[in-house]
């Protein structure tokens, strides 16, 4: 359409608008008398450029800006006029040059504060775009020509009036950045077939679907059929409900049958293979009324594609959690869903591949979910790497205390732990677990004689790379109570929860189980 938009500012001073013309008579206010003619060549020449100027910089077209008033200079008057509703006759007025200051200096603001803002009296592909993106959404911008005219602007406002995002920004029928990233979101979100959601049996849902079901197929006074525009009360508000459920928010379940509504309802019959008349018919709510299953089993039906609902987000953190990667977790049942319960079915042996998730799958997942978890802190374990006598082994690994502990050793720890706080006895964890990297730095620097290193295995025969050692805040073999009372309670304690101590070492201790 035009060079790039130039999107920046609400300053709206007015500025110094020079002479318009060289006979024509002018008000005190600076615009033309309308009743004056205004041939081409009664312009000034600057006053001409300086129109085409300000015109070109808001997406308009007046040709070569050479200060010649020529037929695309009044073209580009007239289309910029109509936007700003002011008479579109092309004349180069006082009030049209403030108009067009003040969108410049709109637009020169946006530009300083990068802001993306842009408004009425503009022109360009980007605003052809939100135009579509509201018409999709239901919103009357009028023409979609990318041109930010009156409708455009009161298009923006419902928009923006129907977002929490905006609060009291909603009044305003500019859009900037944040605007429009929310209007290709919103859009976004109904781009999908219509979802199913589950829902509790109840009496009274039913009689209000009852309720709908006879509107929908009533004649009315002004010749259709059904739910549209205009309408309002309790059956408006259980097609929002519908809608909502289905995957299309129509904002607000207020019983208003509105414009986004209306388009929220359009969508949902272009899904659905249903002409797009933006009224709830007979055909329209049969469908509709299949966006939602009543159950109170999260299984029961199974779930599969096209659901949309918090049994499904539930089975998605347990595939998650399980390492079975389902993608996003938002409670939408995908082919990524799928997929990852299906991987989760091989890896365990469990017969249905290829099918939904019913209760043995769910119990499935949930029972392998819980030996991942660390019962202590409740949260899913890591995998590493571990060695015996060099050969490699998986092994499942938890923080403590800002170490890596096996997580059958760090059950034990932290029970014993818990049984010497009691005591009065403080246990702190030194070192837990080490990895490869690990183990061969502690071994070089104790071969090589660096200060500081103590005796180490060679890497991969460390009973701390098998995940059963641990190196205690113990302090010397002392029985005082005092410097020695860790090493004291351990000593005496210890066995019970399954650890030994190595002789060499009053530090390092090791889990054989119980």
């Amino acid at each position: 359409m035009a060079s790039a938009v130039d999107t920046r500012s609400n300053n709206t001073r007015t500025a110094q608008v020079a002479p318009l013309a060289r006979t024509a008579t002018t008000t005190s206010g600076g615009a033309t008398d309308a009743t004056e003619p205004a041939p081409a060549d009664s312009y000034e020449p600057a006053t001409v450029r300086r129109a085409e100027t300000m015109l070109k910089r808001a997406g308009f077209s007046p040709g070569t800006v050479d200060g010649s008033y020529t037929q695309m200079t009044e073209s580009a008057l007239k289309e910029f006029q109509s936007a700003m509703g002011l008479t579109a006759d092309g004349r180069i007025t006082g009030v049209t040059m403030q108009k067009l200051v003040a969108v410049n200096q709109r637009m020169d603001k946006a530009r300083r504060e990068q802001s993306g803002l842009i408004g009425r009296g503009q022109k360009h592909d980007n605003i052809e775009q939100v135009e579509k993106r509201l018409d999709r959404l239901g919103y009357d911008t009028g023409a979609v020509d990318g041109v930010f005219d009156g409708q455009t602007a009161e298009a923006v406002k419902a928009f923006k009036h129907d977002q929490r995002e905006f609060g009291r920004s909603s009044d305003s029928g500019l859009i900037a950045n944040n605007g429009r990233d929310v209007l290709a979101r919103e859009v976004k979100e109904i781009s999908h077939d219509p979802y199913r959601a589950r829902v509790k049996p109840s009496d009274e849902r039913r009689a209000a679907d009852r309720r709908v079901a006879t509107a929908a197929g009533a004649a009315n006074a002004d010749g259709t059929t059904g739910i549209g525009r205009g309408d309002h009360g309790l059956e408006v508000g259980v097609v929002q409900k519908h809608l909502r459920a289905a995957g299309y928010d129509p904002q607000r379940v207020d019983g208003v049958f509105d414009d986004r509504t209306e388009g929220m309802v359009k969508e949902f019959q272009r899904k659905s293979g249903l002409p797009a008349s933006g009224r709830v018919d007979v055909a329209t709510w049969s469908k509709l009324q299949r966006a939602t299953m009543e159950t109170r089993s999260p299984t029961a039906p199974r779930q599969s594609e096209g659901e949309r609902s918090a049994a499904v987000k539930h089975t998605e953190k347990l595939l998650r959690e399980v390492g079975a990667k389902p993608g996003k977790v938002d409670g939408i049942y995908t082919e990524a869903t799928q997929q990852a319960v299906d991987r989760f079915r091989r890896k365990h042996h469990l017969k249905g591949v290829g099918q939904g998730v019913g209760r043995g799958t769910l119990m499935a997942l949930e029972r392998v979910a819980r030996k991942m978890r660390d019962p202590i802190y409740g949260l899913p374990v890591s995998k590493a790497t571990g060695y015996v006598n060099g050969n490699p082994r998986p092994l499942r690994v938890v923080r403590v205390e800002g170490e890596l502990v096996e997580v059958d050793t760090a059950r034990a720890y932290l029970r014993m732990q818990e049984a010497a706080r009691k005591d009065g006895v403080n246990l702190d964890l030194i070192s837990g677990f080490r990895t490869m990297s690990e183990q061969r730095y502690l071994y070089n620097g104790w071969v090589n004689r660096l200060p500081g290193f103590n005796p180490a295995a060679p890497p991969g025969y460390s009973n701390h790379q098998s995940g059963i050692a641990l190196d205690l805040n113990t302090d010397g073999p002392s029985r005082e109570v005092g410097s020695g009372a860790v090493y004291n309670w351990l000593a005496h304690h210890a066995g019970r929860y399954g650890f030994s101590r190595i002789p060499a070492e009053h530090w390092h201790w090791e889990y054989s189980g119980r």
